[in-house]
């Protein structure tokens, strides 16, 4: 077994236990950090399939954003009402038996599916990189790209707002 496989393989596993574990765990904050090793376990196999792009992606906007936007708001929940908050496990049994049938049905379509790489497989692969994507989002792409700058802007603004406010009681 080469050492790519071998990481493949422990960071497959690091994200599926992780996964596995944020389903079960009671406290929210070791939730949060839970997901934070799926997230990070993600980036790590974009970075073995030479996706680079998506790598950083993932790192910057899932496990540095809202990982520690998730953090940052349960740290002040738990100070604003006083008391933790409660966690429950409701729904086990209906849960399992939904995830097991999604992991069947993708298991199915996974074998049922044919994954070729086309003839010049090298060149695909070269040329798909970080540069090419820059290229599109400020080329073709120039408005979605800025029309989501905005969108983020304003959701910005607004938890700005938000949390700005003092709970005042009558």
């Amino acid at each position: 077994m080469t050492l790519v496989a071998f990481l493949f393989y422990f960071f497959i596993g690091t994200a599926a236990l992780s996964a596995i574990v944020l389903l079960f765990l009671k406290n929210i904050f070791h939730a949060a950090l839970a997901l934070l090793t799926c997230l990070l376990s993600l980036a790590a196999l974009f970075i073995l399939l030479q996706a680079e792009f998506l790598a950083v992606s993932q790192i910057l906007l899932y496990a540095g954003g809202v990982v520690i936007l998730i953090i940052f708001g349960i740290m002040l929940t738990t100070k604003a009402g006083g008391q933790a908050v409660p966690i429950t496990n409701t729904g086990l049994l209906p849960g399992l038996a939904v995830g097991a049938g999604v992991f069947f049905l993708l298991l199915f379509f996974v074998h049922k599916s044919l994954f070729a790489l086309p003839s010049s497989a090298q060149e695909t692969i070269v040329n798909n990189n970080i540069e090419r994507i820059g290229i599109e989002i400020l080329t073709d792409y120039v408005l979605p790209f800025e029309l989501a700058g905005v969108l983020l802007l304003a959701v910005l603004m607004g938890a700005a707002t938000i949390a700005g406010f003092k709970h005042v009681k009558n």
